[in-house]
Order: C-alpha cells, then structure tokens, then sequence
C-alpha cells in the first residue's frame, strides 16, 4: 500500500499543486515508461512498501521501507516478463487513492503464467506508500 504520507503528494508543478489522485496517476505512468527513478523522486525518503500483511518468498512482494531500498521492488521485476499491465479505474478518496488494475506476465523461471485483476493503494500523504496486491497467495504457486 503506498500511504498517502510517504508520496510527495500535493507538492507544486509550476503553479499548480497536484493531488493525491494526480501524484498517484503520474507515478503510473512513470511505471509504464519505465521512469523508475522519477518514481523514486516521488517517495520519501522514509516510504513504506508493502504488499500484505502475510510473509512471502515472492521477490516482488518482499515488505521495503525507506527508498533506498524500494530499488529492490524494480530490480525484483526482471524475474518476470510483464505482458499486461493496465491501470483503469482509480478510486479517490482524499487521503487515499485505490487502483484497479489488470495484471498478466510469465515469471521467467518456471514459465508460469499470472493474470489477474489486482488492487492497489496508496494513502495519507502517499510519502509513506505501499501497495497492495489482492490475490498475492495465487502468485508463489507460479514462481515455485
């Protein structure tokens, strides 16, 4: 879940300050540039990330706190050949903005293939963020 409180939310571009919703719509589309480290620009330095409160052996799924080490969350990516990954409804609520979105890759390792609707938060001042994936349990069955 990516909180509110660990994104540069409502910091200014130009003369406009941009929203949770906008901040979080913006780090998106950064991901599917590949941008990562305009990502990273965006997280404090104190970010929490994290995907459940369960442990995991997913690489990608692994809790991180600080951005230094939110690094690891990219760089775990390359063990996974991302065929799908669109965003299409985001839910705002203030403090904290929901991501629906559609997910579908090959972990590169087993061949297995993962696609499925998945959710994503972030929250209070997104400095602080995580993200939240609903269906991780489906995920160490493919990469195992």
């Amino acid at each position: 879940m990516l909180r509110a409180d660990h994104v540069t939310g409502g910091y200014v571009v130009g003369a406009k300050t941009m929203t949770h919703l906008e901040t979080v719509k913006e780090i998106y589309a950064l991901f599917g540039e590949g941008r990562i480290e305009a990502i990273l620009s965006k997280l404090s330095e104190n970010v929490e990330w994290e995907y459940s409160n369960s442990s995991t052996s997913v690489p990608w799924l692994q809790p991180r706190k600080g951005r230094d080490n939110v690094v690891g969350f990219f760089q775990s990516l390359a063990a996974i050949d991302m065929k799908r990954f669109v965003p299409h409804t985001f839910l705002d609520g203030g403090q904290v903005v929901v991501v629906l979105l559609d997910v579908e890759f090959t972990v590169c390792a087993t061949g297995h293939k993962s696609s499925k609707p998945t959710r994503s938060m972030s929250g209070d001042s997104m400095h602080k963020g995580s993200c939240h994936d609903s269906n991780t349990g489906l995920i160490p069955t493919a990469i195992n």
